[in-house]
């Protein structure tokens, strides 16, 4: 695939180049767990002209505490009773991973966005021709310290992250062939929580920028155009019906309507704007962001040690940056098994 553009730092005198935008096709859960389904997704993004297609690795066993995982849930029927149902009949196996990841060869790049230190060794296996960093990937601080260590590429949803922290992933991810992509997901999407300026922001980092959403349509896709994004992933979906826990997307023939315009749009001039965190996206998201939770049972008076701690949804306790000021502490009460870790419960 073409993705020839490299950004350089902007220095106020006009917008950083871009040359053949980059689409990421999104294969949402509209597959249901069928992978001659997701096969069909893969035919409608390369008939669409995409670039790739972004396929997320869950291991929600791995990376969601107990408690949420036996949680009911009626509202998908179709796929199970109980949190932990729904996410089975979504997770596909690593056989049936290899198999979509050899329909893709040689036909749209394979991107895989791992979520938890499980699900990154089986996108390992399958080699895939990216990484993606979730926005609510992105605060699992140990796991972009292991993505860094793979020589791929990597794109970057910065929607949960501080203008700091994003800093400092950027100096993590340095030598990486690394984009920056603006994310909103909101429920319901408003338009003026977009903040689409901060595509234009993220220029200064000297990395190529993209942008990521789950609007209904495109306005937003275009407007970032015009800001300089030059990587977009939109959802892809066979049914525009489909009430699904993480969203639906553009139709085939939509998404076909789409590249071939992006295709043909010209590069606008670039705006300034400083990052900020959109409250009510970060409100939408605590479940799904990780945080330190007791990895097994964990007596009054014990000094906790990285093997004391897991990293787990939702985002009740300390974030996985804070780790290294509890190592070391001493615990005040018992801890059961998937007990949030807080500065309440600790000696400091």
């Amino acid at each position: 695939m073409n993705n020839s553009l490299v950004g350089k730092k902007r220095n106020g005198t006009g917008p950083v180049a871009r040359r053949r935008s980059y689409v990421l096709a999104r294969i949402t859960d509209s597959h249901l767990g069928d992978l001659n389904a997701a096969k069909r997704l893969v035919d409608a993004a390369v008939q669409s002209g995409c670039d790739a297609i972004r396929l997320d690795k869950r291991s929600a066993e791995q990376g969601v505490v107990r408690s949420v995982l036996d949680r009911p849930l009626l509202k998908y029927p179709r796929l199970g009773k109980t949190v932990r149902g729904v996410a089975r009949e979504l997770e596909y196996s690593p056989e049936a991973l290899r198999e979509l990841r050899d329909y893709c060869a040689g036909r749209v790049d394979f991107v895989v966005a791992p979520f938890t230190l499980d699900s990154l060794a089986v996108a390992d296996a399958l080699e895939p021709d990216g990484l993606m960093v979730d926005a609510v990937a992105a605060s699992n601080w140990p796991l972009l310290h292991a993505m860094a260590r793979r020589q791929k590429r990597v794109f970057l949803a910065t929607g949960l992250l501080t203008e700091a922290e994003i800093e400092e992933a950027v100096e993590l991810f340095n030598g990486h062939n690394l984009a920056l992509l603006h994310s909103v997901f909101l429920r319901p999407f408003e338009v003026n929580l977009a903040y689409l300026g901060v595509v234009a922001w993220l220029e200064q980092f000297g990395r190529r920028v993209g942008y990521t959403d789950n609007e209904p349509g495109v306005t937003m896709v275009m407007g970032a155009l015009g800001l300089g994004a030059s990587v977009i992933e939109k959802a892809l979906t066979l049914d525009k019906d489909l009430d699904l826990p993480r969203g639906g997307g553009l139709s085939p023939a939509e998404m076909g309507r789409l590249v071939a315009t992006i295709r043909e749009t010209d590069k606008e001039p670039l705006a300034d704007i400083r990052k900020k965190l959109i409250a009510a996206q970060s409100d939408t998201f605590d479940d799904d962001q990780v945080s330190l939770v007791a990895a097994r049972a964990i007596p009054a008076g014990t000094v906790l040690t990285e093997d004391l701690l897991s990293l787990k949804a939702p985002y009740r306790g300390l974030s996985p940056r804070l780790a290294p000021e509890v190592v070391g502490k001493k615990v005040l009460y018992d801890l059961e098994p998937d007990d949030f870790i807080t500065f309440g419960m600790i000696e400091l």
